[in-house]
């Protein structure tokens, strides 16, 4: 049977179907007609509500559990100080000079509502590498999960912050009015983590996981909880020694790293591919050799040609 093509341009498989279904690939993510806030509210609400109840979102639930229990097993991330929450702030981090009305504000995960109990486990999301979600589908539904993500993991808006170097005006004003806070310059991926911090990094290259790792080698590594591109599938993918070369902190640190692959059971497959959680436990840590923790030089990406990193222009 003929595949067809859904209203947002992804080529989709019929149920009569008796094949599985193959990598869907979104089309039309090039700018095209002007943004419109009002109308893309609407998309994004109903992206969220497509989302919500999918196996995927169901799937990755029962993942953070397992994931949410060796933190808390571990000794290190437990004695770790976490920020209070303010008295009376609302989950979502609402603010009362948003003008979006209530009723699409709970829609969106920013209800107006009694404060739900408070995550204990992590203190913040950043967000690196979401992408142009006004015009391309793939960025939008990443968008739309980091709405629930900010929900399942009990992080308010205000405590999210994002970042993608190709982020328009329009775009950036947008998630402020969602609530979430901006990073205001690029940053490289090399954020210090002094506190447990989620990071959701949707299809990034290596060069931000490994400069994430570089900024937190040694005693903040137990902080980091990333959620983005497999480590696993670049070391299956990689040799061994062209890794070392273009990505050196992922490679020392792949064999004391424990990760959990999200299920990719979203209908739509090529938005949540290759997605994995990955904590480093004190347990494994403490199984590193001593010389590793001596690695300290700034990564350099010079010898690579394809370089899969937007770098801060030079001062």
């Amino acid at each position: 049977m003929a595949n067809k093509t859904d209203s947002d341009g992804f080529q989709i498989v019929t149920k009569k179907s008796r094949k599985c279904k193959q990598p869907l690939t979104p089309v039309n993510c090039e700018e095209g007609e002007p943004f419109d806030p009002e109308a893309f509210k609407v998309k994004l609400w109903q992206t969220r509500q497509e989302l919500k109840p999918s196996s995927f979102i169901r799937d990755f639930k029962e993942t953070w559990i397992s994931i949410q229990g060796k933190l808390e097993a571990d000794p290190a991330f437990d004695n770790i100080p976490r920020d209070s929450v303010e008295e009376g702030e609302e989950d979502g981090g609402i603010q009362s000079s948003s003008v979006l009305p209530p009723e699409l504000l709970e829609r969106l995960g920013r209800t107006t509502g009694a404060e739900p109990k408070r995550n204990i486990l992590i203190t913040s999301i950043v967000c690196y590498g979401l992408g142009n979600f006004s015009s391309c589908v793939i960025a939008r539904y990443q968008l739309g999960f980091l709405l629930l993500l900010s929900n399942i993991i009990q992080i308010p808006h205000a405590k999210c912050f994002c970042y993608d170097p190709r982020f328009t005006e329009a775009e950036k004003a947008f998630l402020k009015e969602l609530g979430f806070s901006l990073i205001t310059e690029n940053e490289e991926g090399k954020r210090i983590c002094a506190e447990p911090t989620l990071l959701f990094m949707p299809h990034c290259g290596k060069p931000l996981y490994n400069n994430l790792l570089w900024a937190n080698w040694g005693q903040y590594l137990t902080n980091l909880v990333i959620l983005g591109n497999s480590f696993t599938s670049f070391h299956e993918r990689i040799p061994e020694a062209q890794l070392k070369s273009e990505a050196l902190y992922i490679a020392s640190i792949l064999h004391f790293t424990h990760e959990e692959r999200i299920k990719n059971s979203f209908q739509h497959r090529d938005i949540f591919n290759d997605l994995s959680f990955h904590i480093f436990t004190s347990e494994r840590l403490k199984d590193a050799p001593n010389d590793m923790w001596l690695q300290k030089d700034t990564p350099c990406y010079d010898h690579i040609e394809d370089l899969e990193i937007i770098l801060k222009n030079p001062e």
